[in-house]
């Protein structure tokens, strides 16, 4: 099976020895890429289908990707590393503007970032894009499937924008591309208080449930409003015991942990390939299902009941 990692661009594919990146710690896992991990696990005869169907997307995505590590480098020299409030504003309008829908800031931290992979800039912008629920409500299905690298190839094009809007700014800008990437988005949502990490690995968030894309742009700002607590870790208390996308995955890839979600991504890839990108660890979550303060209300009263009314 052709490795399609060796054939797509990466910051590897443009590093350089006079730049000082920040190396995953030992303890990191490895960074994995959709496209790699269903041709390699998945059925191929299912992807070859797929790909008249997501194909421009798909094409999109990479042509963006290429974009990210070719200008990573391409940085001014005169730069700032602190913004104002007025910059500040101006910045969150313009991420706004593109299409994204929360922001979030986190410190990234060596443990963040995937064993093969490397960052430039510490400080990250997260960014979250929600997919159509009426659309999520489908899957798996080929409509959610074109959804689902819709919002892809959407976040690709964001990060580069925000990106080179840092630049004209004179500030350091990493776009952290959402298919791709080189930092567990999830996690570092996570930090951003954007939401909670799930028993599937997913973010669960209080507006999108888990319906929702990650990326992330890296920077040096030294003064972005980092978040020092998060208020929804209550969230994967109430996944222990919910357990319903580990009763619902078709591939049994969501292991059933009391400590901490773990997700089988070889046997994820063979109904992803099969069944239009599957998504049913997305439309099976009670978060997903129900509304987000009724959830809390209930789990905050220690009587939360894997049966609530769905509206």
């Amino acid at each position: 099976m052709i490795d399609i990692r060796k054939h797509l661009p990466s910051i590897h594919s443009y590093e350089k020895k006079t730049t000082r990146y920040i190396l995953p710690d030992e303890n990191s896992s490895e960074g994995q890429f959709v496209p790699d991990i269903v041709l390699r696990y998945g059925k191929f005869s299912s992807v070859l289908r797929s790909v008249f169907r997501i194909g421009p997307y798909l094409a999109g995505c990479i042509r963006e990707l290429k974009r990210s590590y070719k200008e990573v480098n391409d940085q001014p020299e005169s730069f700032r590393t602190s913004i104002d409030e007025e910059g500040l504003c101006e910045l969150k309008e313009f991420i706004f503007s593109l299409g994204i829908d929360e922001i979030g800031w986190a410190k990234t931290a060596r443990s963040d970032i995937f064993s093969n992979q490397k960052i430039v800039y510490p400080n990250a912008i997260v960014l979250l894009m929600h997919m159509d629920r009426t659309i999520m409500e489908s899957a798996p299905s080929k409509k959610s499937q074109k959804e689902i690298f819709r919002t892809y190839y959407a976040l690709n094009r964001a990060v580069n924008s925000i990106k080179r809007y840092l630049n004209e700014n004179n500030f350091h800008g990493e776009a952290g591309p959402a298919l791709g990437g080189e930092v567990k988005y999830p996690h570092l949502a996570q930090k951003a208080n954007l939401g909670a990490v799930g028993k599937s690995g997913l973010l669960i968030t209080p507006t999108f449930g888990p319906c929702i894309r990650i990326a992330a742009v890296f920077t040096d700002i030294e003064n972005l409003p980092f978040s020092k607590e998060n208020e929804y870790m209550w969230i994967r208390d109430f996944c222990k015991s919910c357990n319903r996308c580990v009763t619902a995955c078709p591939s049994h890839a969501i292991e059933d942990t009391s400590d901490n979600h773990h997700l089988d991504y070889t046997r994820c890839a063979v109904p992803f390939s099969t069944r239009y990108g599957c998504s049913i660890c997305i439309n099976s979550c009670t978060f997903f299902k129900s509304p987000f303060d009724r959830i809390r209300k209930a789990h905050m009263k220690h009587t939360h009941s894997l049966d609530f009314p769905m509206t």
